[in-house]
């Protein structure tokens, strides 16, 4: 063989070692780990308080950080007979658009934010793992803000809504199932102190 030869071969076998190599594995994201107590008391209304009088009750709910909301406002959030003890919003598939039932909801929801401008939420949205992480945060960016947009419609201020969307990375079900999909497509409201 000629040496011109040699160096086609020798080049050659240099970029297909190279093509064959890939990438090095990368670490996943660490997992945010949180105290289910403290996840607790950062939702209001999804901690019940039993056994105490309304005073005790409004109480426990200020010292966790919920402002002055009086026991009325508690038991407001807590009534499943009132919407907004809805508190997730739940989408279709490839979609942002929110059902006739959750704007019902949201209303509620914005207007319960207008009495109250103490109160901040925050609208996580969430998508099922189907579709690329890129475009899965895309859409739970959309989601999120579709809530934002009906409460504030509603009278709930700018300063007291935050959106963030964490796309697939945190699932309510996991499974490759269409039930379990659909309970990870998903807005969650949660309330907080401002």
């Amino acid at each position: 063989m000629s040496k011109l030869q040699n160096w086609i071969l020798l080049g050659a076998s240099a970029v297909f070692l190279a093509a064959c190599a890939g990438s090095a594995p990368r670490e996943p994201a660490p997992v945010e780990d949180r105290n289910p107590e403290l996840i607790e008391n950062e939702r209001v209304g999804t901690a019940t308080v039993e056994g105490e009088d309304a005073t005790t009750a409004a109480e426990a709910q200020g010292a966790r950080g919920y402002g002055e909301l009086s026991a009325d406002d508690l038991n407001e959030l807590d009534d499943p007979a009132n919407p907004m003890s809805d508190r997730i919003v739940y989408f279709g598939f490839d979609s942002s658009t929110i059902s006739a039932d959750d704007r019902a909801a949201l209303r509620a929801h914005g207007e319960f934010l207008a009495a109250h401008p103490e109160l901040s939420l925050l609208l996580e949205g969430h998508t099922d793992e189907r579709g690329s992480r890129e475009y899965n945060l895309a859409l739970g960016e959309q989601r999120a803000k579709s809530v934002e947009r009906i409460l504030r419609l509603h009278g709930a201020a700018a300063e007291q809504l935050e959106v963030v969307s964490y796309g697939e990375e945190k699932p309510a079900e996991l499974g490759q199932t269409e039930d379990a999909w659909a309970k990870n497509r998903r807005v969650e409201l949660i309330y907080s102190q401002r």
